[in-house]
């Protein structure tokens, strides 16, 4: 890897995932054929940064064979440094999506047990080599949950980072069928991270999880910005909080929103109506995405906000799990311009 500027790099740690979706909307019972594609939600950031031109590298284990190689092709076809990527004889994780439709949820089932990632030992990670150019590390709870040895490494990344200043950005990415009902487990962990964190990607459920809170599921803007400041009370060190808002109708049309929020102030985006979502997966990874460009970049919040909800809003029509789109295009969305053909 040739020297990066810090000013904009951006280091993502966690597990790429082999994607193998049924395509167009089919269900396993009726499909002869799968897409594969390549996912993770520390990926997926790392690839929307790229794509926004932000410097970005992936730490993470490939398997050492055909998959991983596909896996390094895509990651160097979008612009991601691989600089710090080993190979090993272990398997690489998967995921199962059965797509969804109109009245029909997408499905996803993990197979990553024993993945080459999650077989890493913290004394693998040597993070005041693989840091020290970076200006923001980025991972999520995912990794939290996958072994201990791996959740030792995150805390350790995250620890490092806040010493030297930089942002440490952390999306819960809260997946009950991961931690195998262990919640005492999760809470403690997300805690130890949240000490280390500038910016953390939570809803109110997260929160009630983390402070053994009574459950809130309405998804009211008070209930969310009352949980905030539960938060911002007791991690001092946290400045940021974000967040989106999401809602059905009857006829499955989306109403789609994103909070950003510090201390005293907070920020809503425009409320955007998806009358078809085409692939949700990843919309959380784009918004984070956004966001983290936004900060790194020097942006007020409001256009941090609504630049991340842009992206978000149109990765909700990109089939895979990453939206890859440019500046460019995300403030087309923003400004609604996106609607004829651009000749």
């Amino acid at each position: 890897m040739g020297k990066q500027s810090s000013d904009n790099l951006v280091a993502c740690f966690g597990e790429v995932l082999l994607r193998l979706s049924t395509p167009d909307a089919e269900r396993f019972s009726q499909t002869k054929k799968l897409d594969i594609n390549i996912g993770g939600a520390e990926c997926n950031v790392a690839i929307n940064l790229s794509a926004l031109e932000c410097s970005t590298l992936l730490i993470t284990t490939l398997s050492d064979n055909v998959l991983g190689d596909y896996a390094l092709q895509q990651l160097r076809k979008n612009n991601v440094s691989t600089a710090y990527i080993t190979r090993s004889e272990n398997r690489m994780g998967t995921y199962y999506l059965e797509s969804g439709a109109p009245k029909l949820q997408s499905k996803v089932t993990y197979d990553r047990k024993d993945s080459c990632f999650s077989l890493k030992k913290a004394s693998d990670f040597i993070w005041d080599e693989t840091l020290i150019d970076c200006s923001a590390l980025h991972f999520s709870g995912i990794n939290l949950a996958l072994s201990d040895e791996i959740a030792k490494s995150t805390i350790n990344a995250a620890k490092y980072a806040k010493s030297k200043r930089k942002l440490v950005c952390f999306d819960s990415n809260f997946r009950p069928s991961l931690w195998k009902d262990d919640l005492t487990k999760a809470k403690e962990l997300i805690r130890s991270c949240l000490k280390y964190v500038t910016i953390a990607f939570l809803t109110e459920r997260d929160i009630e999880l983390i402070f053994d809170l009574p459950s809130n599921t309405d998804q009211h803007e008070d209930s969310r910005l009352a949980a905030y400041a539960t938060l911002f009370e007791e991690y001092p060190n946290i400045k940021w909080l974000a967040s989106t808002y999401r809602q059905y109708d009857k006829f499955g049309r989306l109403s789609y929103k994103g909070l950003l929020a510090k201390k005293e102030e907070h920020w809503f985006s425009h409320t955007y109506n998806i009358p078809y979502v085409i692939d949700r997966i990843g919309t959380g990874d784009a918004f984070a995405a956004g966001i983290i460009f936004g900060l790194i970049n020097k942006h007020e919040e409001q256009y941090c906000v609504d630049f991340a909800t842009a992206l978000a809003t149109a990765k909700h029509s990109i089939k895979g799990d990453y939206a890859a789109l440019n500046t460019k295009t995300v403030i087309g969305v923003m400004n609604d311009n996106n609607h004829d053909v651009e000749r």
